[in-house]
């Protein structure tokens, strides 16, 4: 649906997944000539000198399509198994919490569906696996932090899984400190300070090695270096105007908040203002309802409540700094997250006592009328409002995307593959409604 290189970036994406498949990934020089960049245009600096994961899972799908005729295509699978794999963290996380059946339906929909999410899975990028990958971290520092389990492996299991993470990007940081937190919190509690060690060995061993490289380097974390070089090539990025310039005399924060739910393109297609309007005031009103609730709430709820708010809003101070005193990037997407696991965390406080789902249906629908409505009034208008031979734009554009730009070597290997996946989610729509019937909240 998304053309090559309509969305942030994905040229660049795209060059850096390249370098790993031909070995120049890992120089330890820093020789401009190797990370300064140009294509389709632009002139831009190589990813390669950040973390490498979303990159790695995306290099071999890459490999694959080499010889296709749109081999971008399958880059982009690194990022929609990503989004995959971040609306199971999303049910596990609400089940981890002791959510009801609705909640962790219900829940998880109205996360599922927010439309920059869908965006994120359809081209390639870095965000993607540095969302879920940290949720990931997150759900399972909660379930040791429930369940007790402390016992050495299962600490290094969930060093070795934060350190993958911490190889995504650096503005996951924040949730995944949070996760390392539950954990030292965790282990005081058992009297079990001893296996901190066993976190950090598992942590060394994945990520270690990154920083040794930024070290030969001579940046350990790659960061100074490519802003050195974006300000020769893109200077036109770096205002470093200060915080209060920022907040009050731009309109950072509102592109910020709109774009951490629907942005498209390159950060400059947006819906209706009243729909972010209305958003913002229903998330107000979650957020106040989730703060009012949390003196009810046991300890280690407490602890947790703390924990992700504390993460979500380093997250956001970290993009504030990011913006005023380095890239002036207005990119909600670079909170989702640190955001994303507080916000599911509001919305099992809030409706973990109800017995009456009607709120979150309404809510999971929305979400998804909303998803629809960016695909065919938005996005289809964007890319494909070119008629051709008396077809409509819509069929217009399922033609073009079905005969023009295969996705696999041959028309009817994709055909096949719709096919099979369509009937994968109706299946999927069955027995959900099945147990949505079948369990107890609509009894109410």
């Amino acid at each position: 649906m998304i053309p090559f290189n309509s969305a942030p970036d994905e040229w660049a994406h795209l060059d850096t997944v390249k370098r790993l498949l031909n070995y120049t990934y890992f120089s330890t020089s820093l020789d401009p000539r190797q990370f300064i960049i140009t294509g389709y245009g632009q002139i831009s600096v190589s990813y390669a000198l950040l973390p490498p994961l979303s990159y790695i899972v995306a290099a071999p799908f890459a490999w694959f399509g080499q010889a296709a005729e749109s081999s971008y295509m399958f880059a982009r699978l690194g990022s929609a198994l990503s989004m995959t794999l971040l609306t199971y963290v999303v049910y596990l996380f609400f089940t981890d919490l002791g959510a009801k059946k609705w909640v962790r339906y219900l829940g998880t929909s109205v996360i599922g569906f927010i439309p920059q999410l869908t965006f994120l899975g359809a081209y390639t990028n870095s965000d993607a696996l540095s969302i879920s990958l940290p949720f990931l971290v997150m759900t399972l520092a909660i379930f040791f932090y429930f369940r007790n389990q402390t016992k050495p492996a299962g600490v290094f299991i969930q060093g070795l899984l934060t350190g993958l993470a911490m190889l995504t990007r650096y503005n996951a940081y924040p949730i995944l400190l949070g996760s390392l937190l539950i954990i030292i919190l965790r282990l005081r509690q058992m009297q079990k300070l001893k296996c901190v060690l066993w976190l950090f060995w598992g942590l060394i061993t994945t990520c270690g090695w990154w920083f040794l490289l930024g070290w030969f380097r001579g940046d350990i974390t790659g960061v100074m270096h490519m802003y050195n070089l974006l300000k020769k090539v893109r200077p036109h990025e770096f205002p470093q105007i200060g915080v209060i310039s920022l907040v009050f005399g731009t309109d950072w924060l509102w592109v910020t908040f709109k774009s951490s739910f629907a942005a498209f393109d390159w950060n400059s297609l947006f819906l209706p203002n009243m729909i972010y309007i209305i958003l913002g005031a229903i998330l107000l009103i979650l957020l106040g309802k989730g703060f009012s609730l949390y003196f009810k709430l046991s300890e280690k709820y407490k602890t947790i409540f703390l924990v992700l708010a504390g993460s979500a809003i380093l997250t956001f101070l970290q993009s504030i700094y990011q913006s005023a005193y380095g890239s002036y990037q207005p990119q909600g997407r670079h909170l989702l997250a640190g955001i994303l696991p507080f916000g599911t965390l509001l919305i099992y406080i809030v409706f973990k006592n109800k017995p009456c789902p009607k709120i979150l249906i309404i809510s999971a629908l929305a979400m998804l009328a909303i998803n629809i409505y960016c695909l065919i009034a938005v996005l289809v208008p964007q890319y494909w409002a070119v008629s051709y031979a008396g077809l409509t734009k819509y069929r217009w554009a399922i033609s073009e995307m079905t005969w023009q730009k295969p996705v696999f070597f041959s028309k009817s290997a994709l055909i096949t593959t719709l096919l099979l996946y369509s009937g994968f989610v109706l299946m999927q729509l069955y027995f959900l409604l099945r147990k949505l019937i079948n369990s107890e909240f609509l009894e109410h």
